[in-house]
């Protein structure tokens, strides 16, 4: 079976993550896989496709040259999976040649940029689609709302990745390591963590460390907030190697004020990590609170505080959270299971 991936980019992100694993477990089980980017041949996650000899076509050029580049792919191609609503507009023009594919659209989040024409592309597209599916219900029930499309034809097919060994780091107690993975940008909202973490005391705060992983354009406010505290704030900037990532701390927090399903919730956990995450998207439907994590409101500082502060005081729950959360991750969220699934779906079963 051939199958053609198309993503926005392969910049780092929960759906291009998912589709790199996704790729690598298609191949492994004896598929030809191509991902198609729009995005740079210098993005981040080129690098990992390559590596397991994964076929990338970067789409660029003039329009003319894009067109050419994306018949040249789908007209030799089984299964063609679209993972980005921009990615669909732009292709919409397509229109007649989709017909006679098997096209397939996972829809990653509950938000889409704000582009003229989405919702017509969408819905002259709507009937091209052998399927659509959604990685959680608040994502299903998002394309409800955003594009009226029947939550009910919309199947469920959660993120996926490679599950790790299991290995529990015990807290020593002597400081406790946050850590955070995201884009520094408006929505993930770490500014949340950084004033949940100014209310504790400066003995407490000089116990406390947050480790940020990532980029973006609010790098340099965020870096001057965090002189105002105590706590020592760590930037290190975007980083691929998951091992290093969950090394670095004993907690993970996800402040975001909006998610659909995020891939470091479940790397973290598939880590025994035990997690502290607002609750949005599919993020409860994962962490059943005060047993495999622990779940605040979204811009909630006060409550945000009190979880840290909860786990600041308890190794034992922390320990407790992280191994519930691992056997979550491990029933339902191997990228073995969730290539099996794709699998079913393409020869739609």
């Amino acid at each position: 079976m051939k199958i053609v991936h198309f993503v926005s980019s392969l910049n780092i992100g929960g759906a291009e993550k998912l589709v790199c694993n996704l790729a690598r477990q298609q191949e492994k089980v004896g598929n030809l896989v191509i991902v198609a980017s729009f995005g740079s041949e210098e993005d981040k996650l080129c690098n990992i496709l390559n590596k397991d000899n994964i076929k990338i076509e970067h789409i660029q050029g003039n329009y003319f040259k894009r067109i050419f580049l994306v018949l040249k792919v789908i007209l030799s191609a089984d299964i063609i999976h679209f993972h980005s609503g921009p990615i669909v507009r732009s292709l919409s023009s397509l229109f007649p040649i989709w017909f006679i594919k098997k096209v397939f659209y996972t829809v990653h989040g509950e938000v889409n940029p704000d582009l003229p024409l989405l919702h017509f592309s969408h819905k002259i597209m709507r009937p091209c689609f052998n399927k659509v599916v959604a990685v959680s219900r608040s994502s299903r029930t998002y394309l409800n709302s955003f594009f009226g499309w029947t939550e009910e034809n919309i199947g469920l097919i959660r993120n996926g990745i490679q599950i790790p060994d299991k290995k529990v780091r015990a807290l020593t107690g002597e400081k406790l390591r946050l850590g955070t993975v995201c884009r520094l940008i408006p929505l993930k909202n770490l500014q949340l963590i950084i004033q949940a973490l100014s209310r504790f005391s400066a003995k407490e705060q000089a116990n406390i460390s947050l480790e940020v992983f990532g980029d973006g354009p609010l790098m340099d406010d965020l870096k001057s907030a965090a002189l105002k505290i105590s706590a020592e704030v760590n930037f290190h900037g975007f980083c691929l190697d998951e091992t290093h990532i969950y090394s670095t701390m004993d907690i993970l927090v996800i402040s975001s004020d909006t998610e659909g399903l995020p891939m470091v919730l479940i790397e973290a956990m598939a880590r025994s990590k035990p997690v502290i995450s607002t609750r949005v998207g599919a993020i409860p439907d994962i962490i059943e609170n005060n047993i495999s994590g622990l779940l605040i409101e979204a811009k909630n500082e006060e409550q945000l505080y009190l979880a840290i502060k909860d786990l600041y005081h308890n190794t034992q729950k922390s320990q407790l959270l992280g191994e519930n959360g691992y056997e979550r991750i491990l029933t339902d969220y191997s990228i073995e299971a969730v290539a099996e699934k794709y699998h079913q779906l393409y020869l739609g079963q």
